[in-house]
């Protein structure tokens, strides 16, 4: 990986885990959703069950990611979630209506939009969780 696509994908990890731990985020499941630029450019949503585990989660998918040419570009994550893998069941669902998967997976688009992906990720989310006037 040359040198600035590292120092971009460290600046963007970090962005994620100071926001994470900044803000004393409340711990619990949650999506993910990861931009990566390479040969084949493509946008992966994902879940995690804890703040710690998606810290390990991303950590993960740099190291695969990296060895086969691919840089990390854009990240963000979630508020928690009640019922998070329905909600990244409906994101996934949502984007692909709109964008081919990368063969062999369930969780990453070609050539899709990270903001889009965003949106169907807090949508997802927004959609099973509890509202305060659902009494």
């Amino acid at each position: 990986m040359p040198s600035v696509a590292l120092h971009c994908q460290q600046r963007v990890f970090a962005r994620v885990r100071q926001q994470l731990w900044q803000e004393e985020a409340e711990d619990g499941a949650r999506l993910y959703v990861l931009d990566f630029a390479g040969p084949a450019p493509r946008v992966k949503i994902g879940r995690a069950r804890s703040t710690d585990h998606l810290i390990r989660r991303i950590q993960g998918h740099l190291r695969e990611k990296n060895k086969h040419g691919y840089g990390l570009i854009d990240a963000c994550t979630t508020p928690p979630s009640a019922d998070a893998e329905r909600a990244e069941k409906q994101a996934l669902q949502w984007m692909s209506y709109a964008y081919q998967l990368v063969p062999r997976t369930h969780e990453e688009f070609l050539d899709a939009h990270f903001i889009i992906a965003e949106a169907c990720a807090d949508m997802g989310v927004f959609r099973y969780n509890p509202h305060e006037d659902d009494d």
